[in-house]
């Protein structure tokens, strides 16, 4: 887990996060691919990590939610995350497959056992960005690919925490590019 303030809204946050253009820009090795959208908050992602040898490319299908503990449908998820403010949001990834991306040989693919992002209201324009990921990514060199991961989650929250005050005149919090 990584944690940091932001000094944006929770919706400004989400929105950046849920973009994925900054952080394919600074990371080429990098894909993100929505494969099928299932609703205005839930969406299939196919992510691929491109590394040199002697490490082998990894690939991971996941389901993306969004929980916006706000509006009326989500209150009964209140329970389950009761840490979690009102006005927080919860970006869910859980590991799937999908017709769409079926594994390959050029790529080894990790079982995501959950992540996400958990955003919570400090005031109207901050607020606290959790990153959470639990992974196996399969094969050798596996502390070598956890520092990798690590690294990869502290770019990506100090990314939310630098640009996402850029977001500010957004509203919506959609799961979609």
């Amino acid at each position: 887990n990584a944690s940091t303030v932001v000094n944006a809204s929770v919706n400004d946050a989400a929105t950046y996060i849920l973009e994925h253009k900054t952080l394919l820009q600074e990371n080429k090795r990098l894909s993100i691919k929505i494969i099928e959208v299932l609703s205005d908050t839930c969406c299939i992602v196919h992510m691929k990590v491109n590394f040199p040898p002697p490490f082998h490319s990894r690939d991971v299908v996941f389901k993306q939610s969004v929980i916006n503990f706000d509006t009326v449908e989500n209150r009964r998820y209140s329970e389950s995350f009761t840490s979690a403010k009102k006005g927080s949001v919860i970006i869910v990834h859980e590991n799937c497959t999908h017709q769409n991306a079926p594994e390959t040989p050029e790529y080894k693919r990790v079982f995501l056992y959950i992540g996400g992002f958990i955003i919570q209201p400090l005031t109207n324009l901050s607020c606290q960005v959790t990153n959470v990921i639990s992974v196996d990514p399969k094969g050798k060199f596996l502390s070598l690919l956890a520092t990798y991961m690590n690294s990869i989650q502290i770019r990506v929250l100090d990314n939310v925490r630098q640009n996402s005050r850029d977001f500010r005149n957004r509203v919506e919090v959609n799961p979609r590019n």
